[in-house]
Order: C-alpha cells, then structure tokens, then sequence
C-alpha cells in the first residue's frame, strides 16, 4: 500500500513545510522552532547518461516539539528539480520497509524519468535512522526488526492509550494498494479511511505489494490527487499474476 497526502499544518508538519519553502525557492527563515536546512548543490544521473540539477541537504529539527531540552533529529533529503512546463507542488517520498532510503529511491526516478519529475520537484527523504540520516536507534540498522515483539523482553512496558489511537485527519489522502498484498491488505487501508474523512482509495486488482507505477491507469488517479482532484475511480484492473509451476 501507498499513501499520498496532501501536506497538512502543525508541529508534525515541519519537514514539508521547510522543503516547500525551501523547493518554491524562498530564502526567507524557517518559522521558529521547527529546525534549520543545509544545503549543497548537486547533480543526479539519468538513463541516457546525462544529468538532472538536484540539491542535497539536511534538515534539522528539535527532537521533541513545544518542550525545553532534548536532542535534535537530523533527515538527510534530496530534490530534484521538476522536468515539466508547468510544475505543481513538490512531491515528498518517504521509502517503505522501514529501512529503505527515500534518496535512493529518488535515484532510482531519475533513472527511470520522467514520470513523475513532469508534475513537480521530488524530495526523496531518508527517515530518522535511514540511510545518510542520523543514526539513533540502539539496535543499528537493524530498523526491520519487529519492534512490537520488543515488549516481551521490557516487563510493563506500556506506550499507552494515545499511541494506539487510530489515526485521524481531515487532510486530504489517497491509498493505492494491491487487492493481493499481504504486508499491507486493503483492510488496513479501508480501516485508516473511516477516520479520514477527506480520504480515497484506489485498488490495484492482480497486484501484491509492489505497485506498477507505470500503468497509465494508475498513474492517472495519482496524477489527478496531486493536481487537487479526486480520483475518479476507484479499482484499477491489471491481468493476473501468472505463477511458474513448482519444479
């Protein structure tokens, strides 16, 4: 499954509305308190060999929001400018697994271009303890561990009622997934939907995990969300999976 929000405000909202500053190219300060970005001028490869103009950068940002004390948090990004005429906002890409580099994955679009460097600047961003980020967790890389199997060997220990809340926005936000996705069912997603008023969602049929982003049907609907509009369907058909035989 994959999530595409439209950016929201608050505390939580200080990555997004940094780069947006940052990727509509305005000098001025960041708001006080949400943190400061560093940045360097850059280049990425693309698959006829040349290069795209990109900047790479870090933000850093208070580790707990509206309280005295405390470390810092610090997310390496990188952006690459949009190829289109007319270019919208900028697209954030945050990687899945946990542990895999939004950077890398944006690479990785530069390569492959030039959907969906046509409709804005993508920031790929490396998330706390990721890739060129800092490191902070006590088990090093080993971000895929299952964390919730931790609490067997921490006696009592409880995060509380507030961390097991559903999650609720009135922000706008559009769910692809795999009708045959067995990390993240469509059941996950129609139950994140009930608490999300301004939610859509759009089911691949024939397709697991790992989304053909290439299809032009899917491309769009996901087109037609960033540019402020809902999609207009909400299954996609693609032809089924077919499996080779057990030798």
């Amino acid at each position: 499954m994959t999530c595409f929000v439209v950016r929201g405000g608050g505390p939580r909202a200080a990555l997004p509305l940094l780069l947006t500053t940052f990727a509509a190219g305005q000098a001025a300060p960041a708001p006080a308190g949400l943190g400061r970005l560093e940045l360097d001028a850059t280049t990425v490869a693309t698959a006829d060999g040349g290069t795209l103009p990109a900047e790479r950068g870090v933000l850093i940002v208070p580790e707990r929001h509206g309280r005295d004390g405390g470390g810092s948090i610090e997310l390496a990004f990188l952006r690459i400018r949009c190829t289109g005429e007319d270019p919208g906002p900028p697209l954030f890409l945050l990687a899945g697994g946990p542990g895999s580099s939004g950077i890398e994955k944006v690479r990785d679009i530069a390569l492959r271009g030039p959907w969906p460097l046509d409709l804005g600047d993508v920031i790929g961003i490396d998330q706390r303890g990721v890739g060129a980020s800092k490191r902070w967790c006590l088990l090093g890389d080993a971000i895929n561990f299952p964390a919730h199997l931790l609490l067997d060997a921490a006696d009592g220990l409880d995060c509380g009622a507030e961390f097991r809340r559903p999650l609720a926005t009135d922000v706008p936000v559009l769910l692809v997934a795999g009708d045959l996705d067995c990390r993240t069912p469509v059941r996950n997603a129609r139950e994140l939907l009930a608490s999300m008023p301004n939610g859509h969602l759009v089911v691949v049929e024939n397709r697991g995990h790992d989304l053909p982003w290439g299809r032009k049907a899917i491309r769009e609907q996901i087109i037609r969300f960033v540019r402020g509009a809902a999609p207009t369907v909400t299954h996609v058909t693609t032809e089924p999976v077919e499996l080779a035989p057990p030798r």
